[in-house]
């Protein structure tokens, strides 16, 4: 392949090979952000789905004991 020069002016930018490893490298670096913050974003809804899990069982729980406590008071009267 014929490289290609880029000119700013009178300024060598960079020829064209080192531009498309460049932009390759940044396209991996943007893939890669984008798959972390794709992981973060699951492990978050992961955590608040468990967090919500944990607080219905906990409300479960309660009005089980509840219930309890209170077929143990009609019992002793």
């Amino acid at each position: 392949m014929k490289a290609s020069w880029f000119w700013a002016g009178n300024a060598l930018l960079m020829e064209s090979d080192e531009l498309i490893v460049r932009m390759r490298e940044r396209i991996n670096w943007l893939e890669q952000r984008a798959d972390e913050e794709a992981h973060l974003r699951e492990d978050e809804i992961r955590r608040r789905e468990e967090e919500s899990r944990r607080r219905e069982d906990a409300e479960r729980r309660v009005a089980e004991l509840q219930a309890e406590l209170a077929r143990v008071r009609a019992a002793q009267k």
